[in-house]
């Protein structure tokens, strides 16, 4: 059972590799205020993504989050996989749907003032 997780293991990694080649990256954004978040309707590159969200950043007095995700499939399911910019205590406490992978992003985004990669699947 033990070679049937690292199979899987590998098998996610690898499905998370092709997916970055295949790249489809949005923003993630909450303005002030907000404890819901929406992704753009625009996509790019991840080079696209984190230069916009770097540049946003310079407002981040207006957000209460930024971020960029990008969503796959593999054979266990849905991948998403996240770079959190930045996250405030309110949006943390209180954004009703949150998974724990991105609940440390930014608690550590928080801490460090630095972007946070995490993986969500």
């Amino acid at each position: 059972m033990e070679s049937e997780v690292h199979t899987d293991t590998n098998q996610l990694v690898s499905d998370l590799m092709f997916e970055r080649m295949g790249e489809e990256w949005r923003l993630e954004l909450a303005k002030s205020g907000n404890k819901v978040s929406y992704a753009s309707k625009r996509h790019g590159s991840r080079n696209w993504a984190e230069k916009l969200a770097e540049k946003l950043l310079k407002s981040s007095d207006e957000y209460e989050f930024i971020g960029i995700f990008s969503e796959g499939e593999s054979t266990e399911g849905p991948i998403l996989e996240g770079v959190v910019y930045h996250c405030t205590e309110f949006y943390l406490k209180k954004s009703p749907y949150m998974y724990f992978e991105k609940k440390d992003a930014c608690r550590y985004t928080l801490r460090t003032k630095k972007p946070t990669e995490y993986v969500e699947g």
